[in-house]
């Protein structure tokens, strides 16, 4: 885990360094109804990103290695990581013929599902929990709108 670690890292670390520095547009407008620059949260994530990574990859290179860990990318890592991609990629079809509210929906149910969730109550809570949050989030707290 420690080699899959620190490969991870790595790569979301210079992953959100170049948000920061290239992927970000300086030229975004700013908005009179909004509390917040538009520019702002990704800057905020972006960071978050950068630092939790640089966290990790700092932590996993002092930690000792464990004897025989095995790769640190195995095909299993390549069919997960493409559900994933997959489900995200459905999730923005959605977005343009259903709206965000039913294409987040759609994502958060899949993947509990791909995961092993089978209680119903959770597959309906969890997701209108989230959803509920992000409204509140976005349109009451910093006033701005997803869509």
């Amino acid at each position: 885990m420690r080699k899959a670690d620190i490969v991870s890292g790595t790569v979301l670390f210079f992953g959100s360094l170049y948000m920061i520095l290239f992927g970000i547009p300086a030229q975004i407008d700013a908005v009179d109804t909004a509390t917040i620059s538009p520019r702002t949260l990704p800057y905020l994530c972006a960071v978050a990103v950068a630092a939790l990574s640089g966290l990790l990859v700092v932590g996993k290179l002092r930690s000792a290695p464990a004897g025989d860990e095995g790769p640190a990318l195995t095909w299993g890592h390549i069919l997960w990581s493409g559900i994933v991609l997959g489900t995200i990629l459905l999730g923005l079809f959605l977005i343009g013929y259903a709206g965000p509210l039913v294409a987040s929906a759609a994502v958060i149910v899949i993947l509990m599902l791909v995961l092993g969730e089978r209680r119903p109550l959770y597959l309906l809570a969890l997701p209108a929990g989230l959803i509920a949050l992000g409204w509140l989030l976005f349109y009451q707290i910093l006033g701005t709108a997803v869509v």
